[in-house]
């Protein structure tokens, strides 16, 4: 379901950056596709659904209290979520649930050690 939600909105708030992503709530290269060039809007970078190097240079640090703007946030919870890792909501608010899901991921691809804080790399 919440998948579904995630592809609607993603058509809904860019649109006019990709083809229209199906909403059938299954995670594919669609919706990866759509990720990736939501993200690349709201960082300035040229949309074109590729994660290169340009992408990744301009992606911010996020961390709670931190200066990330509520759409790169949301698509970080969107990122989140479709990757299986529970963000608790999906507002644009980088709080605690979204925190600990960004740690078990780095954890999961040994990014961050356990127990370590630091800025949390999108």
């Amino acid at each position: 379901h919440q998948i579904r939600t995630i592809q609607q909105a993603l058509n809904r708030s860019y649109s006019n950056y990709m083809d229209l992503i199906p909403c059938n709530g299954i995670y594919g290269k669609f919706t990866n596709k759509g990720l990736i060039r939501a993200l690349q809007h709201e960082i300035g970078e040229t949309v074109d659904g590729v994660f290169g190097s340009g992408t990744m240079s301009k992606c911010p640090t996020i961390k709670r209290g931190g200066a990330a703007s509520k759409s790169v946030v949301l698509i970080l919870q969107y990122a989140l979520c479709c990757n299986k890792f529970n963000p608790n909501q999906l507002d644009g608010v980088f709080g605690a649930g979204a925190e600990r899901a960004v740690k078990e991921f780095q954890e999961l691809l040994l990014m961050e050690l356990p127990g370590k804080t630091r800025g949390l790399p999108f």
